[in-house]
């Protein structure tokens, strides 16, 4: 099998800065270590136990070396310096091979046992609840699903052990120090930044891999471990519970809903907690290239609307086309049920669901929910700032057409049904209607006055007014609070919460959730021609669409928000 190919720093150009050193060394142990994540992870344990802890140290800081870029004028600094820690490494090595303690049990697959039986629990949930289509081994995606799930399973173990004891074999110092005074020629965050591991997984299993399904071999790339584990920790997940959703290895009873946009594929978790998305190389190196200030932002904000992205993966299977993908928390955490979503661009164009589908765009929340989330002004005032320092953090990385995914749970439960009901009661009434003042061959939205009325054929009132000549819905919202939801609006916590990112209405009637999505599109020479084309085809009306420069897009979407929250345009004065 091959190396992983493509412009994105992965396993080939960790391989090949270490070769350098091998020459030098005449050791094979550069090398090996740059092409299994697993053997690294092993020869750690060996030294941890064997309280060997500067060479552990050694062994750590030579494998995060190889992650970064080598410049043809730090080369001649770090490649000696490596070479250095390899001849230091080289008797340790000799034990660890010789060792039925190290590489004699490294085939040793008992660790593994606990995690192949299916869960019954589970399983049966499944079959009884879950409609959607599940990936089976009759699938064509099935070992797509069973390399990912393992892979993951198998490099965050192996990522997170590495880690923990080069942390106890540092002995309370921090590790940066510990690597600068190894590598003072190159930059700790850049190196962690642009880390690969490769994990080698063979069908029959490990000590560091399970057994698996499949009949070939595959391997997995996982890109800047222990920047994703930092995200992970500020989200609060711990890697069991994280494994218990992601990472099933009961291969006969994969639950995994499947959707198709794009070219990419979804995964979704049994539990709908995570999401897995294929995606382009591109992204893939957006998301890199923005790590270090996207958890510095997740650090001094936990409400950060931004998603969370969990993982970057490469995936490389025999007979099989390289697959990178990522994996992401889903936006609401709070368990309540989602009476519905919206899309939200800040866009008008094009921005209408279609029938029968699910999420709402931004048009559907204006004519649904009246350009408003209706706020506790205080709360208002948080929501529209975080936002608005959120999106500035990706105008800094030429981002744009992200959304902004709200997601609602009526809490009245009757909301969105009424919504529905007068839609089909619109649908209904505006069979045979006239419009008063109007000429039949008129668009509601070219009165002169901008108020419009609609009246049945044969007389009778004015059932439906709008002053903004589209349809509202406004007046389909409960009359009243009922006395249940009145009293526990007033004793609810009138604050945001940061645990799930839940707020409340005003009213007490709905729980918000909010996310940033499809956040990692650069605007390149593509959606530039697209909005190019796209200004000349409406007469320089482009700016209405969803791809514009993201200046433009994110203070166009940022306005939109402080409008949703009752505020003045922030960049008016």
């Amino acid at each position: 099998m091959g190396a992983c190919s493509g412009s994105l720093v992965g396993a080939a150009q960790s391989v090949k800065r270490l070769e350098l050193v091998e020459e030098e060394s005449e050791s094979d142990l550069p090398s090996k270590l740059a092409q299994d994540g697993r053997l690294l992870a092993d020869f750690c344990l060996f030294l941890h136990g064997k309280g060997r802890r500067d060479e552990l140290l050694d062994l750590w800081a030579l494998e995060l070396a190889a992650g970064c870029d080598w410049s043809s004028s730090a080369r001649q600094d770090v490649v000696p310096s490596c070479v250095k820690l390899v001849e230091r490494l080289e008797g340790a090595w000799e034990d660890y091979a010789s060792s039925p303690e190290g590489l004699g049990n490294f085939d040793d697959k008992r660790e593994w046992v606990q995690h192949d039986f299916p869960c019954a629990a589970i399983v049966d949930r499944i079959a009884a609840e879950d409609k959607r289509k599940r990936v089976d081994e009759h699938d064509e995606l099935y070992g797509l699903a069973v390399a990912a799930m393992v892979g993951v399973h198998v490099s965050i173990v192996c990522s997170s052990l590495i880690e923990v004891w080069a942390r106890s074999a540092s002995q309370g110092c921090e590790l940066e120090a510990a690597f600068n005074h190894r590598f003072p020629m190159l930059e700790y965050m850049a190196c962690r930044q642009h880390q690969v591991r490769v994990f080698p997984v063979p069908p029959g299993g490990s000590a560091f891999s399970p057994q698996t399904c499949l009949d070939r071999h595959f391997r997995i790339e996982e890109f800047s471990p222990t920047l994703f584990a930092e995200v992970r920790r500020l989200c609060g997940i711990e890697n069991a519970a994280f494994f218990e959703s992601v990472c099933r290895t009961d291969f006969d009873f994969i639950s995994f809903g499947t959707n198709s946009k794009s070219g990419e594929v979804f995964f979704f978790s049994h539990d709908d907690k995570y999401l897995l998305k294929t995606t382009t190389l591109g992204e893939a190196e957006t998301l890199v290239g923005m790590l270090p200030r996207y958890i510095e932002r997740l650090t001094a904000e936990p409400r950060s609307m931004l998603g969370r992205y969990l993982g970057l993966y490469r995936l490389c299977m025999e007979g099989e086309p390289e697959r990178l993908f990522f994996i992401m928390r889903a936006v609401t955490s709070h368990h309540l049920p989602i009476s519905h979503s919206y899309d939200l661009k800040g866009s008008t164009r094009h921005r209408t669901a279609k029938p029968g589908e699910s999420v709402g765009k931004d048009n559907n929340f204006d004519e649904e929910m009246g350009q408003s989330l209706c706020l506790p002004p205080d709360i208002a005032e948080e929501v529209a700032d975080v936002h608005q320092a959120d999106v500035e953090l990706l105008q800094d990385f030429n981002i744009m057409d992200f959304s902004l995914l709200v997601q609602i749970h009526d809490k009245t439960g009757s909301f969105f049904k009424q919504i529905e009901e007068a839609h089909q009661e619109t649908k209904s009434k505006t069979r045979g209607v006239v419009i008063e003042g109007m000429d039949s061959t008129q668009s509601l939205a070219s009165s002169a006055s901008g108020r419009v009325t609609l009246k049945r054929e044969g007389g009778g009132g004015s059932w439906l007014h709008q002053s903004s000549g589209a349809l509202s819905l406004r007046e389909h919202m409960p009359s009243a609070t009922p006395d249940i939801l009145r009293e526990s609006s007033r004793k609810a916590c009138k604050t945001w919460d940061s645990s799930d990112g839940s707020v409340l209405r005003e009213d007490g009637t709905m729980v918000y959730t909010f996310g940033l999505i499809d956040m990692l599109v650069p605007f390149t020479a593509y959606p530039k021609m697209q909005y190019c084309g796209m200004t000349l085809l409406t007469c320089g009306q482009g700016g209405k669409s969803s791809r514009v420069p993201p200046d433009f897009y994110c203070e166009r979407q940022i306005e939109k928000v402080h409008a949703y929250c009752g505020l003045e345009n922030p960049y008016e004065s």
